[in-house]
Formats: C-alpha cells, sequence, structure tokens
C-alpha cells in the first residue's frame, strides 16, 4: 500500500469498450485506497459517476462542434469496407476511403488540448492513467507519472506474433507481407496527419518512429493490457518492455437481471446477443442477424445500440438500446459478441460459452482465439450463413467441452492476483519518479 492515497486522473478515449475498461481499472485503484478523478466529455458523467469517480469535465469549447462520440459517424461512414473480409477490405480503397478511415484520428488534438488544460487546473495529481491508445503530447509535457492501458487484444505489443487486426492464426503466414502492406495504405493520410501533428508539438522523434502499427504506444514507462491468461500469446514470446497482463478488469454491478415477462414462459436457452455500441451502428448487419436469430428455437436478450429504436424485435427476443451487460452475464447460458476485448474478458470472467461474429480491428483476432481455445466458435459476416449461425448456436448451448473450458477460465481469472500486483506496480511506480524528482 502507497504511505498516502494517490490522486489518479483516469481518462480513455470516447469509446464505450475503453470507457468500460478505464472504469474497471479506476476501480482496481479505489479499491487500494486512492482518489479516483475521470476526466471525459460531459456526455459520459452519468456512466462514469455511478461508479463513485469524481468527474472531471473536458472543457466543451476545445472541441467546438467535434462528435461527443466519434466512431459513430465513422462507422457508418465505413461500414461498406468491415463487412468485407479482414484482409480484403483494404484492397483497391479509394483515396476518399483512405480519407474516410483515417478520420478518427482526428479527435487527438481535441482530447490533447482538453487534457493539457486539465492539467492547468488542477495541480496536485500523483498519476495519470489513460487508455487512449496513440501518445498525446500533453501528458508528456506535464511530468506526471503517466501509466498506459491497452483494452484491445495485445498481438500488437508481440513483436513476434502474427499481424494484428486481422484475425490471422500462424497458417496464415503467406498472407502477411500483403496484409502488412494493405493495413499502411488505407492508413497513409491517418500516418500523415499523426506524424504532422506530432511535429507541431515539438514531438519530432515520436513523429519519425510513427507508423500503423504502432497506434498502440508501444514504448511505455508502465502499461498494462486486459487479458486472461489462459488466452494470451504466450507462443509468440515476450511483448514490448514494461508491458504487463491484468487478466481481469471488470466493471462492477451489484443489479440483478430479471428475466423479462416476455421471454418467462418460452422454451429454449437464454441467449445474450450484442454487436457492442459500435458494430451496432451498422443497422443493415443488425437487421440480417436479428431475422435470423428469430428462427432459432432460443430466446435472446439483445443490446441494440444507440439507434435501436430502428430495429425490429422478433417474439423470441427481447431488447434495449444499452442492458446492463454484467448482471445479463450472470443470467444467460450462452452469448453472441462482436467480440470486442471488453465484452469478452467479461463473458470469459463468468464462465459463459460464446459465438462471435466479429466486425472490426481486435474483434478478428478475438474470434480467431476464442476458436483456438475451444471456448466458442467464429461466425464471419463476409461469409455469412443462416443455417451455419443457427446450427452453431445448437453446437455451442450444448458443448460440454467449452463449457469447461470457460468455467475453468473464469476460475483462474478470479484466482488470478495480477489486479493487485498492477496496483502495487502503479504505486511503486509513483514512488520512484518522486523520489527521483526529490534527487534532482
Amino acid at each position: 500500500m502507497a504511505e498516502k492515497p494517490l490522486r489518479a486522473l483516469v481518462s480513455s478515449i470516447a469509446a464505450r469498450g475503453h470507457l468500460n475498461c478505464a472504469i474497471g481499472f479506476g476501480h482496481l485503484l479505489k479499491k487500494r485506497g486512492h482518489k479516483i478523478l475521470f476526466a471525459q466529455r460531459e456526455v459520459f458523467r452519468d456512466m462514469i459517476e455511478r461508479h463513485g469517480f469524481e468527474f472531471i469535465p473536458f472543457d466543451e469549447k476545445v472541441f467546438g462542434t467535434e462528435d461527443t462520440e466519434p466512431f459513430n459517424d465513422w462507422i457508418r461512414i465505413n461500414s461498406h469496407i468491415f463487412r468485407k473480409d479482414g484482409v480484403e477490405r483494404y484492397r483497391n480503397l479509394t483515396p476518399k476511403d483512405r480519407e474516410n478511415f483515417s478520420g478518427i484520428v482526428g479527435d487527438r488534438p481535441y482530447v490533447n488540448k482538453a487534457l493539457a488544460n486539465i492539467f492547468k487546473k488542477i495541480s496536485n495529481i500523483d498519476v495519470v492513467v489513460t487508455d487512449v491508445v496513440s501518445r498525446l503530447p500533453s501528458i508528456d509535457d506535464s511530468g506526471i507519472p503517466h501509466v498506459s492501458i491497452m483494452s484491445l487484444a495485445p498481438l500488437d505489443i508481440y513483436p513476434n506474433g502474427v499481424p494484428a487486426y486481422a484475425g490471422f492464426s500462424k497458417k496464415d503466414e503467406a498472407k502477411f507481407e500483403d496484409y502488412r502492406e494493405l493495413y499502411r495504405d488505407v492508413w497513409s493520410v491517418g500516418t500523415d496527419q499523426m506524424r504532422e501533428w506530432f511535429r507541431s508539438c515539438g514531438k519530432d522523434d515520436w513523429a519519425d518512429e510513427f507508423d500503423p502499427w504502432n497506434f498502440v504506444n508501444q514504448k511505455v514507462e508502465l502499461g498494462f493490457y486486459h487479458y486472461a491468461e489462459d488466452l494470451d500469446y504466450h507462443e509468440f514470446g515476450p511483448t514490448y518492455p514494461n508491458w504487463y497482463r491484468v487478466d481481469f478488469c471488470v466493471r462492477e454491478s451489484q443489479k440483478k437481471f430479471d428475466i423479462p415477462s416476455k421471454l418467462q414462459n418460452l422454451p429454449g436457452k437464454l441467449i445474450f446477443f450484442s454487436m457492442g455500441s459500435l458494430a451496432s451502428m451498422d443497422h443493415e448487419i443488425m437487421k440480417m442477424l436479428l431475422k435470423v436469430l428469430s428462427k432459432s428455437p432460443h430466446r435472446f436478450i439483445v443490446s441494440t445500440g444507440a439507434c435501436g429504436d430502428e430495429l425490429e424485435l422478433y417474439d423470441n427476443m427481447w431488447g434495449e438500446p444499452y442492458v446492463d451487460q454484467i448482471a445479463v452475464l450472470q443470467t444467460v447460458d450462452v452469448v453472441i459478441t462482436h467480440g470486442g476485448n471488453n465484452s469478452l474478458m467479461e463473458t470469459l470472467y463468468y464462465g459463459r460459452p460464446m459465438i462471435v461474429i466479429p466486425y472490426f480491428f481486435d474483434q478478428l483476432d478475438n474470434a480467431q482465439r476464442v476458436e483456438e481455445k475451444q471456448v466458442g466458435r467464429r461466425i464471419n459476416i463476409w461469409d455469412f450463413d443462416e443455417e451455419k449461425l443457427l446450427n452453431t448456436i445448437e453446437e455451442v448451448a450444448n458443448s460440454n467441452e467449452m463449457r469447461e473450458n470457460v468455467k475453468r477460465i473464469s476460475q483462474n481469472m478470479r484466482k488470478s492476483t495480477s489486479r493487485e500486483e498492477a496496483a502495487k506496480r502503479i504505486e511503486k511506480f509513483v514512488e520512484t519518479k518522486l523520489q527521483s524528482k526529490r534527487k534532482a
């Protein structure tokens, strides 16, 4: 335990999976007696305050007319790309496609300035803990000890691993170089923007070394990634230096989920279906999947997403735009998920076998890992087959092997001491920084 409680400023990018992981990390530190200040845009105040953290709002004037949840429009614009194979989606893109794809990096300067303003106003911050993916100059310039969180799947920090974000296995080695070229090409506009911005902030060394494969900052003084040890990529050797695993960083919920009356007397397994807050923006995919699930003999709890009012739910379904996922996971038999890393870890923590229908980025890697570790099955959007999904639901719902595998992983996650070890590392890291400052 630290000699005195730390004041930790926690933040993340404005996407709910990243926010949820950062919230889980806030709880990790709060349980050690530390004070948590959570900095984010005003639209997320309620989401954060309900966890008992002090909310520090970003200055909205910094953002102007910038979208409060920038990923939403980005998904709508790029949905035609994400419906394709993990490699083919990046082939033959137009200059406009590349520009649209790289648009997601456009909020970096705004977030950077918003944090800089907070550092000017609040002087007694002991440590900054962020899941902001790329580096931010304001954090570096603040001189405050900085801890990075990576809520994505960790392939990106395994230098000897398969390329991230394509859903590859070792058997796909013949595709690696082609994919690397395509991936660099699709990020070409964003790469140039990031390099130019870093130079404008006086970070020439950052600009010189930046490319799409290190959007996640590989050079950290202290960083933590969120992944169960049983799924981790040990076969690829060590991660980049100073990265440590936290086996679970699950949000807390004291609520109990009551099965809706509409479903209580229906037969079949109870199944949770969620494509996450981002992939659910693709209504064409959501409508297709819901129509197929309506033909299943099972019951479905559906997280419909921000635009859920525009979706039709069938007789064997009940849903809301945002359900209490933690409470639902403790009630259902099977989970059908997009495979976002936060949702994957929560599903494993509560010991539920799953079907992963990946949409983009690390979701594809997680879907592949679920298959490899026999805790579920993978269904691809780009070669989707109605009968295959319905048969896979039956397979997963009735597989003793998968049920035993997820039960074992759940037990191992719960027995893990990695959370306490992470908190101790942070405390030691901050104390070492303070001692160095006193000696200087």
